[in-house]
């Protein structure tokens, strides 16, 4: 069976979103990788408020636009991104399409991942000309989505990219502080 993407619904609920927040989205791509990279943005986004976190966007345009960062090349900084914070201050960031070094650090590997939710210090370097990267230590969790059928090699894929950015992912236990910072689980119903 062949998965679809419900172009209208999704747009209904981004929209939804940016009134709520008062950002509109600027140049939305139309195309649905995209589209599913804006949409778990903002489904990031909305799980950190839902779990009481202040959610802030950052780096907006002038007239409060957010930016969004659909290159996998460019300086982080230069592209909204969202501050996550509790009343005692900033805990961490939401990223699209960021960077990052592999975990392994000897094949110089780099694996641009569609939402991460990195530490507050994390600080992008440039390497290879326009490429900046984050360190993987500084990656907390993250979303990568696909517009695509499941198919072995692409199951194949995504534990590849945990592999190569959070291989203690793989161990069978999240990081200590994981449960209790509410971050995006593994498995959305049980929390693991």
């Amino acid at each position: 069976m062949k998965a679809s993407i419900d172009r209208d619904s999704l747009l209904q609920a981004i929209e939804g979103f940016t009134a709520r927040h008062r950002h509109a989205l600027h140049a939305l791509v139309r195309r649905n990788s995209q589209l599913l990279e804006v949409a778990a943005l903002m489904s990031c986004v909305q799980h950190y408020e839902h779990s009481g976190y202040v959610v802030s966007a950052m780096n907006t345009d002038p007239a409060g636009t957010v930016v969004f960062k659909s290159a996998t090349t460019g300086d982080p900084r230069k592209y909204s991104w969202f501050a996550v914070a509790t009343d005692s201050g900033q805990c961490f960031e939401i990223h699209a399409n960021l960077p990052v070094k592999s975990a392994y650090g000897l094949d110089g590997g780099v694996y641009v991942v569609d939402v991460a939710v990195v530490t507050a210090d994390a600080a992008a370097t440039k390497v290879r000309g326009r490429q900046w990267v984050v360190e993987s230590l500084s990656v907390l969790t993250f979303a990568e989505v696909k517009a695509l059928p499941v198919y072995p090699m692409l199951l194949a894929h995504f534990v590849g990219i945990v592999h190569e950015v959070k291989p203690q992912f793989l161990a069978g236990r999240v990081p200590y502080g994981f449960r209790r910072d509410r971050h995006l689980s593994l498995d959305p119903w049980t929390g693991r």
